[in-house]
Protein backbone atom coordinates (compact mmCIF):
# COMPACT_ATOMS: atom_id res chain seq x y z
CA UNK A 1 0.00 0.00 0.00
CA UNK A 2 1.19 3.52 -0.35
CA UNK A 3 1.81 5.75 2.09
CA UNK A 4 -0.78 8.95 1.65
CA UNK A 5 1.53 10.99 3.59
CA UNK A 6 4.34 11.03 1.14
CA UNK A 7 2.46 13.33 -0.86
CA UNK A 8 0.59 15.48 1.50
CA UNK A 9 3.16 16.66 4.45
CA UNK A 10 5.55 19.13 3.64
CA UNK A 11 6.33 20.94 0.29
CA UNK A 12 9.55 22.34 -1.18
CA UNK A 13 9.21 25.22 -4.56
CA UNK A 14 10.58 23.55 -7.30
CA UNK A 15 11.89 25.37 -10.55
CA UNK A 16 9.55 24.10 -13.46
CA UNK A 17 12.05 24.23 -15.78
CA UNK A 18 14.09 22.05 -13.56
CA UNK A 19 11.90 19.02 -13.72
CA UNK A 20 12.00 19.23 -17.54
CA UNK A 21 15.47 20.42 -17.85
CA UNK A 22 17.10 17.86 -20.31
CA UNK A 23 21.07 19.21 -19.20
CA UNK A 24 20.73 17.62 -15.96
CA UNK A 25 20.40 13.92 -15.12
CA UNK A 26 17.38 12.42 -12.71
CA UNK A 27 20.12 11.70 -9.47
CA UNK A 28 21.49 15.85 -10.30
CA UNK A 29 18.09 16.84 -10.51
CA UNK A 30 16.90 14.74 -6.96
CA UNK A 31 19.94 15.74 -5.62
CA UNK A 32 19.19 19.94 -5.90
CA UNK A 33 15.64 19.36 -4.89
CA UNK A 34 16.63 17.24 -1.56
CA UNK A 35 18.92 20.46 -0.97
CA UNK A 36 16.17 22.81 -1.99
CA UNK A 37 14.16 20.85 1.02
CA UNK A 38 16.70 21.88 3.58
CA UNK A 39 16.54 25.74 3.15
CA UNK A 40 19.55 28.07 2.44
CA UNK A 41 21.98 26.78 5.06
CA UNK A 42 22.54 23.07 3.85
CA UNK A 43 24.40 20.73 5.98
CA UNK A 44 23.21 17.61 5.34
CA UNK A 45 26.22 15.07 5.04
CA UNK A 46 26.92 12.03 2.38
CA UNK A 47 25.67 9.32 4.15
CA UNK A 48 22.71 11.22 4.45
CA UNK A 49 22.20 12.38 1.36
CA UNK A 50 22.77 8.80 0.13
CA UNK A 51 19.96 7.19 2.50
CA UNK A 52 17.47 9.77 1.30
CA UNK A 53 17.86 9.59 -2.45
CA UNK A 54 19.23 5.86 -2.37
CA UNK A 55 22.02 6.05 -4.22
CA UNK A 56 25.60 4.67 -3.68
CA UNK A 57 27.89 7.31 -2.07
CA UNK A 58 30.93 7.58 -5.07
CA UNK A 59 27.65 8.31 -7.35
CA UNK A 60 26.30 11.10 -4.80
CA UNK A 61 30.33 12.43 -4.75
CA UNK A 62 30.34 12.55 -8.46
CA UNK A 63 26.80 14.42 -9.11
CA UNK A 64 27.51 17.16 -6.37
CA UNK A 65 30.68 17.47 -8.10
CA UNK A 66 29.69 17.59 -11.55
CA UNK A 67 26.97 20.51 -10.33
CA UNK A 68 29.43 22.45 -8.41
CA UNK A 69 31.69 22.63 -11.55
CA UNK A 70 28.42 23.48 -13.75
CA UNK A 71 27.87 26.27 -11.80
CA UNK A 72 24.48 24.56 -9.94
CA UNK A 73 25.76 24.24 -6.29
CA UNK A 74 28.22 26.31 -4.28
CA UNK A 75 29.95 23.95 -1.67
CA UNK A 76 32.33 25.39 1.17
CA UNK A 77 34.30 23.30 3.30
CA UNK A 78 33.46 23.73 7.10
CA UNK A 79 36.17 22.99 10.10
CA UNK A 80 34.74 22.61 13.71
CA UNK A 81 36.47 24.62 16.08
CA UNK A 82 38.64 21.80 17.09
CA UNK A 83 39.84 22.30 13.27
CA UNK A 84 38.53 18.79 12.42
CA UNK A 85 36.39 18.57 9.36
CA UNK A 86 32.72 18.52 9.29
CA UNK A 87 30.38 18.17 6.90
CA UNK A 88 30.15 20.23 3.68
CA UNK A 89 27.39 23.26 3.83
CA UNK A 90 25.77 24.07 0.28
CA UNK A 91 24.16 26.64 -1.69
CA UNK A 92 21.76 26.01 -4.78
CA UNK A 93 22.36 28.53 -7.08
CA UNK A 94 18.80 29.37 -7.51
CA UNK A 95 18.88 32.14 -10.19
CA UNK A 96 20.54 30.06 -12.78
CA UNK A 97 18.46 31.39 -16.04
CA UNK A 98 17.30 28.39 -17.50
CA UNK A 99 15.86 27.20 -14.24
CA UNK A 100 13.91 30.55 -13.16
CA UNK A 101 12.54 31.98 -15.91
CA UNK A 102 9.21 29.85 -15.28
CA UNK A 103 9.58 29.59 -11.06
CA UNK A 104 7.17 28.04 -9.28
CA UNK A 105 6.25 30.35 -5.95
CA UNK A 106 4.43 27.25 -4.56
CA UNK A 107 1.72 26.96 -1.84
CA UNK A 108 1.08 29.88 0.54
CA UNK A 109 0.33 26.86 3.21
CA UNK A 110 4.29 26.23 2.76
CA UNK A 111 5.40 27.61 6.16
CA UNK A 112 9.64 27.53 7.66
CA UNK A 113 10.82 24.33 8.58
CA UNK A 114 13.38 23.22 11.13
CA UNK A 115 15.29 20.63 10.19
CA UNK A 116 17.90 19.05 12.80
CA UNK A 117 20.84 17.36 11.48
CA UNK A 118 23.15 15.27 13.46
CA UNK A 119 26.62 15.24 12.02
CA UNK A 120 30.01 13.50 12.45
CA UNK A 121 30.73 14.98 15.77
CA UNK A 122 26.71 13.87 16.85
CA UNK A 123 25.81 17.10 17.56
CA UNK A 124 22.58 18.55 16.62
CA UNK A 125 22.43 21.48 14.06
CA UNK A 126 19.01 23.71 13.90
CA UNK A 127 18.66 25.02 10.72
CA UNK A 128 15.54 26.74 9.49
CA UNK A 129 14.16 26.12 6.12
CA UNK A 130 13.03 29.01 4.63
CA UNK A 131 11.96 28.54 0.91
CA UNK A 132 9.58 31.80 1.10
CA UNK A 133 10.54 34.80 -0.99
CA UNK A 134 8.57 37.42 -2.71
CA UNK A 135 8.66 37.89 -6.55
CA UNK A 136 10.22 41.11 -6.10
CA UNK A 137 12.79 39.69 -3.97
CA UNK A 138 13.77 36.64 -6.10
CA UNK A 139 14.06 38.96 -8.86
CA UNK A 140 16.40 41.45 -7.13
CA UNK A 141 18.57 38.74 -5.83
CA UNK A 142 18.90 36.73 -9.34
CA UNK A 143 19.76 39.88 -10.60
CA UNK A 144 22.40 40.26 -8.40
CA UNK A 145 23.54 36.27 -8.57
CA UNK A 146 23.20 36.70 -12.53
CA UNK A 147 25.71 39.54 -12.94
CA UNK A 148 28.41 37.58 -10.47
CA UNK A 149 28.37 34.40 -12.52
CA UNK A 150 28.48 36.40 -15.86
CA UNK A 151 31.96 37.98 -14.29
CA UNK A 152 32.80 34.32 -13.07
CA UNK A 153 32.42 32.77 -16.86
CA UNK A 154 33.84 35.72 -19.11
CA UNK A 155 37.20 35.30 -16.91
CA UNK A 156 37.05 31.41 -17.18
CA UNK A 157 36.37 31.98 -20.64
CA UNK A 158 38.90 34.36 -21.33
CA UNK A 159 41.50 32.42 -19.49
CA UNK A 160 40.94 29.36 -20.97
CA UNK A 161 40.65 29.66 -24.80
CA UNK A 162 42.46 32.08 -27.20
CA UNK A 163 40.83 35.42 -28.36
CA UNK A 164 40.65 34.40 -31.90
CA UNK A 165 38.72 30.94 -31.07
CA UNK A 166 36.25 32.64 -28.40
CA UNK A 167 35.61 35.73 -31.28
CA UNK A 168 35.16 33.01 -34.19
CA UNK A 169 32.21 30.84 -31.40
CA UNK A 170 30.81 35.02 -30.27
CA UNK A 171 30.35 36.03 -33.76
CA UNK A 172 27.97 32.49 -34.21
CA UNK A 173 25.77 33.24 -31.54
CA UNK A 174 25.20 36.82 -31.07
CA UNK A 175 22.73 37.03 -32.98
CA UNK A 176 20.59 34.17 -31.69
CA UNK A 177 18.44 36.07 -28.83
CA UNK A 178 20.41 34.41 -25.88
CA UNK A 179 20.26 36.58 -23.05
CA UNK A 180 23.80 37.73 -21.75
CA UNK A 181 24.09 34.70 -18.80
CA UNK A 182 23.11 32.23 -21.10
CA UNK A 183 25.04 33.46 -24.45
CA UNK A 184 28.07 33.12 -22.30
CA UNK A 185 26.71 29.56 -21.36
CA UNK A 186 26.58 28.52 -24.96
CA UNK A 187 29.58 29.75 -25.40
CA UNK A 188 31.27 28.29 -22.68
CA UNK A 189 29.87 24.71 -23.79
CA UNK A 190 30.85 25.45 -27.30
CA UNK A 191 34.10 26.58 -26.75
CA UNK A 192 34.43 23.20 -24.40
CA UNK A 193 33.24 21.15 -27.43
CA UNK A 194 35.53 22.82 -29.92
CA UNK A 195 38.68 22.21 -27.96
CA UNK A 196 37.92 18.19 -27.36
CA UNK A 197 38.33 18.25 -31.43
CA UNK A 198 42.06 16.70 -31.70
CA UNK A 199 43.33 18.70 -34.35
CA UNK A 200 46.51 17.64 -36.14
CA UNK A 201 49.73 19.96 -35.39
CA UNK A 202 51.46 18.40 -37.86
CA UNK A 203 50.40 18.46 -41.64
CA UNK A 204 51.06 15.27 -44.08
CA UNK A 205 53.99 18.08 -45.47
CA UNK A 206 55.48 19.06 -42.74
CA UNK A 207 59.16 17.62 -42.28
CA UNK A 208 58.59 16.22 -39.34
CA UNK A 209 55.45 13.84 -40.70
CA UNK A 210 57.25 13.01 -43.60
CA UNK A 211 60.59 12.05 -41.64
CA UNK A 212 58.33 10.33 -39.25
CA UNK A 213 56.92 8.17 -42.38
CA UNK A 214 60.57 8.00 -43.89
CA UNK A 215 61.41 5.64 -40.45
CA UNK A 216 57.95 3.99 -40.56
CA UNK A 217 58.45 2.72 -44.18
CA UNK A 218 61.99 1.78 -43.79
CA UNK A 219 60.79 -0.69 -40.65
CA UNK A 220 57.95 -2.26 -42.42
CA UNK A 221 59.89 -3.17 -45.76
CA UNK A 222 61.91 -5.18 -43.18
CA UNK A 223 58.87 -6.68 -41.43
CA UNK A 224 55.42 -5.60 -42.69
CA UNK A 225 53.72 -6.81 -39.75
CA UNK A 226 55.49 -4.70 -37.39
CA UNK A 227 53.43 -2.66 -34.73
CA UNK A 228 54.81 0.78 -36.02
CA UNK A 229 52.16 0.12 -38.75
CA UNK A 230 49.51 1.98 -36.61
CA UNK A 231 51.76 3.96 -34.77
CA UNK A 232 50.76 7.75 -34.07
CA UNK A 233 52.24 9.43 -36.68
CA UNK A 234 51.57 12.80 -34.79
CA UNK A 235 53.36 11.26 -31.93
CA UNK A 236 56.57 10.29 -33.71
CA UNK A 237 56.18 13.79 -35.40
CA UNK A 238 56.45 15.68 -32.00
CA UNK A 239 59.82 13.51 -31.55
CA UNK A 240 60.96 14.55 -34.56
CA UNK A 241 60.16 18.58 -33.51
CA UNK A 242 61.68 18.02 -30.49
CA UNK A 243 65.10 16.29 -32.23
CA UNK A 244 65.37 19.61 -34.38
CA UNK A 245 64.07 22.59 -32.40
CA UNK A 246 65.25 21.27 -28.71
CA UNK A 247 68.18 18.98 -29.55
CA UNK A 248 69.51 21.90 -32.24
CA UNK A 249 69.74 18.74 -34.99
CA UNK A 250 69.03 19.47 -38.53
CA UNK A 251 66.53 17.62 -41.00
CA UNK A 252 69.20 16.65 -43.05
CA UNK A 253 71.26 15.03 -40.27
CA UNK A 254 67.85 13.92 -38.62
CA UNK A 255 67.33 12.16 -42.27
CA UNK A 256 70.87 10.87 -42.99
CA UNK A 257 70.66 8.61 -39.42
CA UNK A 258 67.20 7.72 -40.28
CA UNK A 259 68.31 5.75 -43.19
CA UNK A 260 72.02 5.05 -41.83
CA UNK A 261 70.31 3.18 -38.86
CA UNK A 262 67.95 1.42 -40.57
CA UNK A 263 70.78 -0.21 -42.73
CA UNK A 264 73.14 -1.16 -39.68
CA UNK A 265 72.98 -4.30 -38.70
CA UNK A 266 72.60 -3.30 -34.94
CA UNK A 267 71.10 -0.81 -34.98
CA UNK A 268 67.88 -1.75 -37.12
CA UNK A 269 66.37 -4.08 -34.82
CA UNK A 270 66.90 -0.99 -31.75
CA UNK A 271 65.50 2.08 -33.50
CA UNK A 272 62.02 1.37 -34.00
CA UNK A 273 60.34 4.61 -33.38
CA UNK A 274 61.51 8.28 -33.38
CA UNK A 275 61.11 7.91 -29.39
CA UNK A 276 64.12 5.68 -29.82
CA UNK A 277 65.81 7.90 -32.43
CA UNK A 278 66.23 10.70 -30.56
CA UNK A 279 66.92 9.22 -27.36
CA UNK A 280 69.57 7.30 -29.31
CA UNK A 281 70.35 10.19 -31.56
CA UNK A 282 73.27 11.64 -30.05
CA UNK A 283 75.34 7.96 -30.15
CA UNK A 284 74.06 7.07 -33.54
CA UNK A 285 75.50 10.37 -35.08
CA UNK A 286 78.66 9.03 -33.32
CA UNK A 287 78.77 6.25 -34.49
CA UNK A 288 78.04 7.02 -38.41
CA UNK A 289 80.03 10.15 -38.87
CA UNK A 290 82.81 9.96 -36.31
CA UNK A 291 83.41 6.26 -36.10
CA UNK A 292 83.31 4.92 -38.62
CA UNK A 293 86.73 7.09 -40.50
CA UNK A 294 85.30 5.30 -44.01
CA UNK A 295 81.70 6.47 -43.78
CA UNK A 296 80.83 9.74 -46.06
CA UNK A 297 78.06 12.08 -44.80
CA UNK A 298 76.60 12.11 -48.13
CA UNK A 299 77.34 8.45 -49.37
CA UNK A 300 74.24 7.18 -49.25
CA UNK A 301 73.04 4.23 -50.73
CA UNK A 302 71.37 5.31 -53.60
CA UNK A 303 68.18 2.90 -53.72
CA UNK A 304 65.90 4.04 -55.75
CA UNK A 305 63.28 2.28 -53.35
CA UNK A 306 64.11 4.81 -50.51
CA UNK A 307 63.95 8.09 -52.74
CA UNK A 308 61.67 9.63 -54.91
CA UNK A 309 60.61 8.62 -58.16
CA UNK A 310 62.01 11.81 -59.25
CA UNK A 311 64.19 12.29 -62.32
CA UNK A 312 66.61 14.10 -60.83
CA UNK A 313 67.29 11.50 -57.41
CA UNK A 314 66.45 13.97 -54.99
CA UNK A 315 64.93 12.94 -51.69
CA UNK A 316 61.20 13.84 -51.96
CA UNK A 317 61.63 15.06 -47.85
CA UNK A 318 63.76 18.17 -48.63
CA UNK A 319 62.33 19.66 -52.24
CA UNK A 320 61.90 23.50 -52.63
CA UNK A 321 58.48 23.32 -51.54
CA UNK A 322 59.32 22.12 -47.76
Amino acid sequence: MADKEVLSEGFTQIPNKLIKYKDLDCIEKMILINFMSYGENIYPSISRICEELNISRPTCVKKIKALKDNGYLKVTKNKSLNGDYDNNSYEVVKNINHLVKEFNYGSKNNLPQVVKEINSNNTNKTILNNNIYSPLENELYYDEVNKNLEKDLIKRINSKYPKDIIKEEFEKLKYKGFSELDLLKELDKNLKSKSKVKKDKYSEDSKEYKLSILLRDLILRRDENSRCKNADMQKWSKEIDLLHRKDNRSYENIEKIIRWCQQDTFWKANILSTHKLREKFDSLYQKAFCENKSYNRNNFKNDSSERSNDTDGECWYFKDSL
